[in-house]
């Protein structure tokens, strides 16, 4: 689903096909609703190519030392590497943040579900919302579509941060394929069981600030597409 009118942001990979961000579907936190695109090499600075996934492991844990409490196991990371036409993006994921989260969007980025989709929720001091793909594998929608359990919240992780990434949803354990960048004033996110954190963005996020607002939320609240 692309936004209409005047401009669209997309992700892409200088070494693969582009990858996108982009929901045709209802899930979300309940506010708004817009476009963006993203830049693919030939079309216009709205669009974006591609994401590139870097998974590597975790660091070693060798034990703590007698008398401490021992720490929380890092868990595996992956790197997203994107371009838009606001500028590129860097996303770290976090296995030990949200593990099925993690692995279901770890996955969907590895097999280019994301290429040339579209922001299609863009709304200041809240969120940029994406998660449509394009695909015509049929393997890949279906995965795309099933839903993996909620993961426990880290209150060290709560509230909500700027640039934070998280599934959106529509009731427990309803987390499939869409998306979203929390903004500056995201205190009121993460109140839902499926809004974990599952990453962040590290760099990049005055880009994403950037993405174009000017339809608002879905109806009632804006002029977004309607979910």
């Amino acid at each position: 689903m692309t936004a209409q009118g005047e401009t669209d942001d997309f992700l892409d990979d200088p070494d693969s096909q582009p990858n996108m961000i982009d929901n045709e579907k209802g899930d979300g936190p309940d506010m708004d609703d817009v476009e963006a695109s993203m830049l693919e090499e030939g079309l216009d600075d709205q669009h974006m190519e591609g994401d590139k996934v870097y998974p590597f492991d975790p660091e070693d844990a060798n034990g703590v030392d007698d008398g401490e409490a021992p720490e929380q196991q890092e868990g595996e990371k992956a790197e997203v590497r994107c371009s838009t036409s606001k500028g590129p993006i860097v996303l770290t994921l976090h296995e030990d943040w949200s593990p099925n989260g993690y692995r279901k969007a770890a996955e969907l980025f590895e097999r280019g579900y994301y290429d040339h989709s579209h922001f299609f929720r863009v709304v200041p001091h809240f969120l940029v919302q994406f998660g449509i793909g394009y695909t015509d594998n049929v393997d890949l929608k279906k995965f795309a579509d099933s839903t993996v359990l909620d993961d426990p919240k880290r209150t060290d992780l709560m509230p909500f941060r700027e640039g934070y990434i998280s599934f959106a949803g529509s009731g427990a354990n309803s987390r499939s394929s869409q998306l979203f960048f929390a903004y500056d004033n995201a205190k009121s996110l993460g109140n839902s069981p499926w809004e974990t954190p599952i990453g962040e963005v590290t760099e990049g996020m005055e880009n994403v600030r950037n993405f174009y607002k000017g339809y608002g939320d879905m109806p009632p609240w804006g002029k977004g597409p309607q979910q």
